[in-house]
């Protein structure tokens, strides 16, 4: 199917019932623009479709008919899906407030402010789990705080990647979503197949950050991230109260999880009586410091123009350079499969066949959607741990 040239949009451009006022970032797919009524009574964000291409529209299609569905107070809803002469577009609220990602490069935040951010977070994923819809992309950069009357209100944002375990997918088996260092470890594999406890991963990570001032997990290829996993994150910068959360929440294996974020919020306990995150208060000030730092410049996660609107997570599809996506090197995934049949291999020497089970398990899944020969030395490699596994029983 044909589709119109991409957009280029422009300030006075008119799109649907709005105009847009200027852009408020630029990403590899998509532009978000301020826009308003006719007569300037409503103040929208526009996320505008930029690329041609089935997937991308499907996708964004689904990202709205995802978050339209939404209603809760700490996820960012889309009022409408638009499509003006091919081209397609989201309309949202327009955020007063940095993101997530552009607060904690300004300073680390304080235990309380760190618990009550990741409770609104937590509140509100759970609200989306409530709903069929898994978000597969959490991250600092996909959260926004939003400046309501005296108060900040996290909400997160950017479901492009939304799986919605009531409807039919899109994504192809065996591809890889998510951005580094936050995607679970099944979500590595194949995220085709993830349940809601891939997001509780990525929410253990985004807490540990929170609370320590940096991420735990940080490698660059897959396969020494996987590593990094299955060694544990360093808590020694986390407040002890937390570890037992932290820890379960970033297990490898799904089951050793928290069933829910239900679970997780009672594990939180009630929030505090003062509110951390007033805009009068130390939370309010370094938001607002993030906010004149940012003034003016765009970046591919976040845009913040110079009347300090901010937009974050620009992205209807994965493009970002520190995101995987169904394109990631094959090298990568080979090496996986080996690296898992050694964590296979060392299971067993430990006498711990639950965990060579998993880790085997998991290899066979990843050859056989590379399509590797049973003969070949990775297969190989693969039929001898299994011979290990069934001779240890």
């Amino acid at each position: 199917m044909r589709y119109a040239a991409p957009m280029r949009p422009v300030p006075g451009q008119t799109f649907g019932a709005y105009v847009l006022s200027h852009r408020l970032g630029k990403g590899g797919m998509a532009e978000v623009w301020a826009a308003t009524s006719p007569d300037r009574s409503a103040h929208v964000a526009v996320k505008l479709l930029t690329r041609a291409g089935d997937t991308l529209r499907a996708r964004l299609r689904r990202e709205g008919q995802a978050q339209s569905q939404l209603t809760h107070p700490n996820l960012l809803p889309v009022f409408e899906t638009l499509e003006q002469d091919g081209v397609l577009g989201l309309v949202m609220p327009l955020v007063r407030g940095p993101s997530l990602d552009t607060l904690l490069k300004e300073r680390r935040l304080t235990e309380a402010e760190a618990v009550a951010v990741f409770r609104a977070v937590v509140s509100g994923v759970g609200a989306a789990h409530e709903q069929t819809l898994i978000h597969r992309d959490l991250k600092p950069g996909n959260v926004l705080l939003d400046q309501q009357g005296q108060t900040f209100v996290p909400r997160v944002a950017d479901f492009g990647l939304v799986k919605d375990t009531g409807a039919a997918g899109l994504t192809r088996t065996g591809a890889i979503m998510g951005t580094l260092n936050y995607a679970a470890p099944e979500q590595m594999l194949d995220a085709s197949k993830v349940d809601h406890r891939a997001d509780l991963f990525s929410l253990g990570v985004l807490f540990l950050e929170l609370l320590t001032g940096r991420r735990p997990f940080r490698a660059r290829a897959m396969g020494e991230l996987l590593m990094e996993y299955m060694s544990g994150p360093a808590l020694d910068d986390a407040p002890r109260r937390w570890w037992p959360l932290c820890t379960s929440l970033v297990a490898v294996d799904a089951v050793n999880r928290p069933a829910s974020c239900a679970v997780v919020l009672r594990q939180l306990g009630p929030p505090a009586s003062t509110d951390p995150l007033s805009v009068l208060g130390p939370f309010g000030q370094a938001a607002s410091q993030a906010i004149r730092r940012a003034r003016s410049v765009e970046t591919l996660g976040t845009a913040v123009d110079g009347s300090g609107d901010t937009w974050a997570s620009l992205q209807p599809f994965d493009s970002r350079a520190d995101t995987f996506s169904a394109t990631s090197e094959v090298t990568d995934r080979v090496s996986l499969v080996a690296l898992l049949c050694q964590q296979a291999h060392d299971a067993l020497r430990a006498k711990n066949r639950g965990a060579a089970q998993h880790y085997l398990n998991e290899a066979r899944q990843i050859a056989r959607n590379l399509k590797i020969a049973g003969d070949s030395p990775l297969g190989r490699q693969i039929e001898r741990v299994a011979r290990q596994l069934q001779a240890s029983r």
